[in-house]
């Protein structure tokens, strides 16, 4: 009865409950052709790495929350004064943090934040159209620009 084959179902399970690595995962995996088709990472992924390399910053927020109290950190590390918003949903939501928000003067703004229609994996890229900017072109708005997204807002091209 002491045969060391590979375990069954329920070898598995329990070494799965035990915290055992699991030897026959590594016997299982055939090795991969070089002319196998790469792996790709996930999209949002490449989009973090595409975007950042390219010189924007980027961070990872898990509540709605949590990315406001990150905005107000972002304004005082860049000493924004007065932040602009043109979408509502957005300006009502900074007011409650105590920001100086800007809803009609982008001129008078030191950084501007928005949501977007996409972020792009493929450069890294963002796409913004006239809802989120309103009547201003993007050489009338402030340098810095805060952006709100979601990961699944993240599109290959």
């Amino acid at each position: 009865m002491g045969h060391k084959g590979k375990p069954g179902l329920f070898g598995k399970f329990f070494s799965v409950l035990s915290g055992k690595p699991d030897e026959s995962r590594e016997d299982d995996t055939p090795e991969k052709s070089p002319y196998a088709p790469k792996e790709e990472e996930p999209i949002d992924l490449r989009f973090v790495q595409t975007y950042t390399q390219n010189g924007g910053h980027f961070l990872y927020c898990e509540t709605l929350e949590e990315a406001y109290i990150n905005v107000k950190k972002i304004c005082t590390e860049a000493k924004i004064q007065h932040l602009f918003t043109p979408e509502q949903s957005i300006s009502s939501s900074l007011k409650k943090l105590d920001l100086p928000v800007q809803e009609n003067n982008p001129s008078i703004s030191d950084g501007i934040c928005t949501t977007c229609e996409a972020l792009v994996a493929f450069n890294g890229g963002i796409m913004v159209t006239d809802y989120q900017l309103g009547i201003y072109k993007i050489s009338e708005l402030p340098e810095t620009h805060i952006l709100l997204a979601r990961t699944s807002q993240v599109v290959d091209s």
